[in-house]
């Protein structure tokens, strides 16, 4: 749900960028996805797990901190999932 409201406030230009600050891509063809997560090289329907965010033509640096932070958090889940043993200084468990 959330790529199609962010993708409906850039139509209205509710973020005030002259570009979108955020594209959604599929993961495994790199190639954007829109509305109803259609790849748009492909034209077949994308997963969601098969989603990724990366900054837009428009992101400016809140946008861009936004998706580093969402990066770090998803390899401390995906490290915790796997077991791997943390050399942050941030303990154990699960970082959500």
């Amino acid at each position: 749900m959330m790529p199609v409201l962010a993708q409906i406030g850039d139509r209205l230009g509710l973020s005030g960028a002259s570009e979108p600050p955020m594209t959604f891509v599929n993961r495994k063809t790199g190639a954007e996805v829109h509305w109803s997560f259609i790849d748009q090289e492909t034209g077949e329907h994308v997963n969601p797990a098969d989603l990724e965010i990366k900054e837009g033509p428009g992101a400016d640096e809140l946008v861009r901190w936004r998706l580093s932070y969402g990066e770090n958090r998803h390899k401390v889940q995906v490290d915790d999932a796997a077991g791997s043993e943390r050399t942050d200084g941030l303990g154990s468990g699960s970082y959500s």
